[in-house]
């Protein structure tokens, strides 16, 4: 189940780097839109973890109305879990508020990413160094969306840590086209995660 527990960790820490909802600088703006966009569609990410003097870590999510499913590394087979009407949503503007006052926006340039044009906004999240040094004790910790122009919505996301336990680099890519569920998964068994 270790391997659940991480993707299931991946999924929270996205939706944690994906709602700087209510900070006050206007290229966050760009990201509400995006992400509120993302709520109301099917999508496919892929998140890749690279953590250094270990390999590469990639599992593959599909979002659908209902269901999440997730595939785990080295594995065929596909776990879904019921998504609650309105628990997505929820959970993007519950870490809105709780991130408000800690997200600083700007702009990164731009740039062509699979045939689309699209702008780069960059998150820097200042660190208060008791509050790092007692959770994870980070030295940096930065987040770049690439938000297509045409749709608005987020194509790639690259999220960049690092601390005294050395670097992390997570980066997401998002797929919107013809999203369609496993044909075989099976339904997490939330009693087995204790």
């Amino acid at each position: 189940m270790t391997g659940i527990r991480l993707a299931l960790a991946a999924v929270f820490l996205l939706v944690a780097a994906q709602v700087p909802a209510a900070a006050a600088e206007d290229s966050c703006a760009k990201l509400n839109v995006a992400f509120e966009k993302v709520l109301g569609t099917q999508y496919r990410f892929t998140t890749v973890m690279s953590v250094p003097g270990q390999p590469a870590l990639a599992i593959h999510y599909i979002v659908t109305r209902d269901m999440m499913f997730m595939q785990l590394p080295g594995s065929d087979q596909w776990t879904g879990i019921p998504l609650k009407l309105g628990l997505t949503a929820q959970l993007f503007k519950a870490m809105g508020r709780i991130s408000q006052s800690n997200m600083h926006c700007g702009t990164a340039g731009g740039g062509m990413l699979n045939g689309e044009p699209t702008d780069i906004v960059e998150l820097q999240v200042p660190l208060d160094k008791d509050k790092a040094k007692s959770k994870l004790d980070l030295k940096s910790f930065t987040m770049r969306y690439w938000i297509a122009r045409k749709s608005g919505l987020p194509l790639k996301m690259q999220m960049l840590a690092s601390g005294k336990q050395g670097s992390m680099d997570m980066v997401v890519t998002y797929d919107y086209r013809d999203v369609k569920p496993p044909v075989h998964y099976t339904v997490m068994d939330f009693s087995k995660l204790k």
